[in-house]
């Protein structure tokens, strides 16, 4: 019977148990143990991929905002420029300037964010840039000399200072101008400035300028 087996592996002669094998100290059976690995691994991964995507929030805020900056831009030189009168003053300045409210909100909340006025956060430079030729006797592929005729705005240009060419991919300077502009005649240059505060990377790099011409 059951029992009879029982009482016979007992008795037999030489019966031992297998000997069992147990981590002899704390740190071995810490090291052993396997309970809790994914949520130590969760922990430690978690807040790399919550940087990753609070940084791509940023980058796309970045580069959205460059766009927004480059078309508030053409589109004020597009209100100077196109009058019916064909000559610019100061009340279309007026007009062109207070017209960023409109083209670019993102001002006005950004703003009152601030506690500040709309355009200490979206700077608008318009400037009127005349050209002459560096020589008198040329007649074809001519080099011209920039010079500032008149600005209006909080980051004015200089007057009657020669612009320096430059890439027409740089940031705009004060003392500098797209070299694919210079030319006969004249040219109404608009330059827009806005204030970039990212969400995340703001405690590292704090604000940036988005400058676009």
């Amino acid at each position: 019977t059951a029992t009879d087996r029982s009482a016979r592996a007992v008795a037999m002669p030489g019966a031992t148990r297998p000997p069992v094998r147990r981590p002899a100290t704390l740190a071995a059976r810490l090291l052993a143990c396997r309970a809790g690995v994914s949520a130590v691994e969760f922990a430690l991964i978690c807040p790399v991929i919550l940087a990753l995507i609070l940084g791509g929030v940023d980058l796309s805020r970045y580069i959205a905002y460059t766009r927004k900056v480059g078309e508030a831009a053409q589109t004020i030189a597009s209100l100077v420029t196109q009058n019916a009168s064909g000559s610019v003053n100061l009340y279309d300045l007026y007009f062109a300037n207070d017209s960023s409210m409109v083209i670019f909100p993102d001002a006005l909340r950004d703003a009152k964010a601030r506690g500040s006025a709309w355009y200490e956060t979206i700077l608008i430079t318009i400037t009127s840039v005349k050209f002459s030729q560096t020589s008198a006797s040329c007649t074809a592929n001519c080099s011209y000399t920039a010079k500032v005729a008149w600005s209006y705005g909080l980051r004015q240009r200089p007057c009657n200072v020669a612009l320096t060419p430059a890439s027409d991919t740089a940031e705009p300077t004060p003392g500098t101008l797209p070299a694919n502009v210079f030319g006969p005649g004249s040219v109404i240059v608009v330059e827009a400035a806005y204030v970039f505060t990212p969400i995340l990377a703001n405690a590292l790099i704090g604000t940036r300028v988005i400058a676009r011409t």
